[in-house]
């Protein structure tokens, strides 16, 4: 395996070795396609260590590895060819935990701990507060309310779950510094902080796992701005590393959160589970579930086609006439609704379904972090009709707040006004979330962007219909078309050039299709026989949790105004965020409650922003809870009018450099077993500040991961080339600086030669 070119640079492995007392106990029947003299321990190991050694990586993040291997095999092995490293055993009565070591000629470790991660959230319920802790409080402390009311959260938390996390802070060693004569590429940080975890598994508790992620970053913030030194880099910490098996498939809410800095309390993909799970949940299939099809089953599907869907045709809506058009459907829409009620029939599901507007957008694909492009289509869908709106040609971009409309912005908004803010309309998407910020972003001077009322998510209607389907089988909408309609979305325009016109028919199916195809699956759910039973039709009126409005309330763009990086953003029902240089105060509430209070003034919510003023800290005084007691507090319990309680907004504050991920393209699976193939393990780093001068990383290569058809022959994994039910994630990533605060294409190609997958290669596998 190549070693990556020069001394900025580090290779790191992440890899799940599968705990030997699962194949041997309890476990033993997910395995019984393979020999079991394939599975013992002393077949096994020496291949795990054949492989990890053939990588030559300066950091090697390990899970699911038991006591006895580190110190008897794995610790005297890896010892020998120079490495150094400590072993961190779970929690409880599981004799299998973390392990983490590194390259001795490369790094000296200063510290080597292993936290448990519930006491991670006792320590800082009991922390002293000083300014940084302004930028977590809220979210920690929401977390903390959580628990102290939530009573089976509470026990598998804080008393039953052993997650642990390994942290390390490794200086690099002089001969880092290079040969004199050959300056270094990169500049190199003093020290980087690596975390090495394995999430809590079970497939009903996104939320748990959420709350150990954020309390992991939480700590890791704290490390990294230890002991530093002052110069350039004061204040901004050292670059860090978190590696591991996070439990968590990509579009999972604690990836995202990790990704994008922020989990919010409407990610029903994540919280769904909150009032329902507990520590006895077996997680088992047993009612009104669906199978979802493997992405190779999925490719071989027939493609769906627009006309087997809809029989008018497509209005693209780019002039007068086809405005006219548009506006004549909705207010048939309005007429339906009215009508129904004027004759007093209710508004059952058959309705709901016959009303519903679906909406999807699209624009220029992003092919670098940092860059980001308005809205070119936007597109809106009956069951009958499809319109797939021209906003490039119709609506100017890269407009202020307050500019004034030109007439076809105005004739635009009046008619879209109609429908976004009727609350007898409901508004259908999927991930819609996304596309309303990304809209508003884009045309901020266009009024009808602004608030969406009566807005459902698709994939939450999914999970109410199918509780016990594992939320993987629809986390995106190719997936969900293929289990409901049995065909296969085709996405290959997705990534097609959306900025250019005139758009070609294949663009102009391909987005009028994504819009069209929802209502279809809404019906399909709607009749479903088993949820037929139990709802009578009636399942929108009574579950009315599902209907939510949104306001997006433009507070800057970026001219002259910047984020404050130290300043707490206080708004309720909402968070702040920057979409497309556009700061969007963004509120979200249930439909049928009153709507939030607008957020206060630019000058009140980005207190000291101004780039020329530095950023103005508030010290509040806090009362700490300690979240082990057992009392539920007096001042306010965490429940929402129907009883169940309220997940918090966790946000990463604007001072956490941003993850990147090891993998250019997240992997097909990382985790291969029957029934179940999905990515689960990552290597994630930190990037350079944006806006300060700072020091992270950039990918330079990733590992190639194996192809499905290698694993086929064999079932799954573990077998007798493959000696892990998971694949390792192995990357090069380089240091990387931004003292100039100019913006860095992470993912940019390199000419060298990143590492090899190895696969049962070395003599010591036979």
């Amino acid at each position: 395996c190549t070693m990556a070119s020069g001394n900025d640079s580090v290779r790191v492995v992440s890899y799940n070795l599968l705990a030997s007392s699962y194949v041997t106990k309890g476990k033993s029947s997910w395995y019984s396609y393979c020999r079991p003299e394939l599975l013992s321990k002393e077949r096994r190991m020496p291949m795990l260590a054949a492989e990890i050694l053939a990588y030559d990586a300066d950091i090697l993040c390990l899970q699911e590895v038991e006591s006895s291997d580190f110190y008897r095999f794995l610790r005297p092995l890896f010892e020998s060819q120079g490495y150094r490293g400590f072993f961190g055993k779970k929690i409880s009565q599981q004799m299998e935990g973390c392990a983490m070591f590194w390259r001795d000629d490369r790094f000296e470790c200063t510290m080597g701990e292993t936290f448990a991660v519930r006491d991670l959230l006792v320590s800082d319920a009991h922390s002293s507060h000083n300014d940084d802790d302004d930028e977590w409080f809220e979210s920690m402390s929401g977390i903390h309310d959580l628990l102290l009311t939530h009573r089976d959260l509470r026990e598998v938390v804080m008393e039953r779950v052993g997650t642990v996390c390994q942290v390390a802070k490794l200086s690099l060693k002089a001969n880092m510094f290079g040969v004199p004569g050959q300056p270094l590429s990169s500049p190199l940080p003093e020290q980087i902080l690596v975390a090495n975890t394995h999430l809590y598994w079970h497939p009903r508790a996104d939320h748990v796992r959420a709350i150990q992620a954020f309390a992991i970053c939480r700590k890791l913030d704290v490390l990294r701005k230890s002991d530093l030194r002052g110069g350039d880099y004061q204040n901004n910490g050292h670059p860090f590393l978190l590696c591991g098996d996070l439990n968590s498939l990509p579009s999972s809410g604690i990836v995202q959160c990790l990704l994008t800095k922020s989990l919010r309390p409407d990610d029903t993909d994540c919280w769904n589970n909150l009032n329902s799970y507990n520590w006895n949940d077996t997680g088992k299939v047993t009612t009104n579930t669906v199978q979802g099809p493997s992405k190779e089953e999925i490719k071989e599907l027939e493609i769906l086609k627009l006309t087997d869907i809809l029989q008018n045709e497509v209005v693209v809506v780019d002039n007068l006439r086809a405005l006219m058009l548009l506006s004549q459907a909705i207010q048939e829409t309005k007429a339906y609704v009215q009508s129904k009620r004027a004759a007093g029939q209710i508004m059952d599901d058959d309705a709901f379904v016959k009303s519903s507007w679906a909406l999807d957008a699209e624009w220029k694909p992003t092919r670098s972090v940092g860059e980001d492009n308005p809205v070119a289509t936007l597109q809106l869908a009956t069951l009958e009709h499809v319109f797939v709106i021209d906003l490039q040609n119709i609506c100017r971009t890269n407009q202020l707040p307050g500019v004034q409309m030109n007439e076809p912005e105005i004739i635009l908004s009046d008619i879209l006004q109609e429908l976004f803010q009727s609350h007898v309309i409901p508004i259908l998407g999927f991930g819609i979330n996304q596309d309303l910020e990304k809209v508003c972003a884009s045309f901020p001077h266009i009024p009808c962007f602004h608030q969406f009322n009566n807005v459902v998510d698709l994939g939450a209607v999914a999970r109410r219909v199918y509780p016990q389907t594992p939320k993987h089988y629809m986390s995106s909408l190719q997936k969900m078309v293929a289990i409901l309609l049995k065909k296969q979305l085709d996405k290959k325009e997705q990534c097609s050039s959306w900025h250019i016109r005139p758009l070609n028919a294949a663009q102009i199916e391909y987005a009028a299709l994504d819009a069209a195809v929802l209502p279809r699956i809404l019906s399909i759910m709607m009749n479903d026989p088993d949820f037929l039973k139990k709802n009578s039709r009636t399942f929108f009126l009574k579950d009315r949790q599902l209907k939510m409005s949104s306001r997006h309330t433009i507070m800057a763009c970026l001219t002259g105004m910047s984020l404050n990086r130290k300043g707490k953003y206080r708004i309720k029902n909402g968070s702040v965020k920057r979409v497309l240089g556009v700061i969007i105060a963004k509120q979200t509430w249930h439909s049928h409650k009153k709507a939030p209070p607008l957020p206060p003034d630019n000058h009140e919510l980005l207190d000291g922003c101004d780039v020329d003023d530095e950023p103005t800290r508030r010290k509040r005084k806090r009362k700490r809870r300690n979240v082990c007691s057992t009392e539920a507090p007096k001042q306010r319990l965490v429940r929402n009018s129907v009883g169940g309680f309220v997940p918090p907004l966790l946000s990463l504050p604007p001072s956490f450099p941003p993850f990147f991920s090891g993998c250019n393209e997240h992997p097909d699976f990382t985790n291969f077993v029957r029934g179940f193939q999905e990515t689960l393990d990552y290597v994630l780093a930190s990037r350079p500040a944006d806006d300060v001068p700072s020091i992270g990383f950039a990918l330079m290569a990733t590992a190639p991961m194996p192809n499905r058809n290698v694993i086929v022959p064999y079932i799954a994994m573990p077998n007798g080339h493959m000696p892990s039910d998971h694949v390792s994630v192995v990357c090069d990533l380089k240091f990387e600086e931004n003292r100039n605060m100019e913006r860095l294409d992470y993912f940019a190609a390199t000419d060298m030669e990143g590492p090899e997958r190895i696969i049962a290669e070395s003599p010591l596998s036979s």
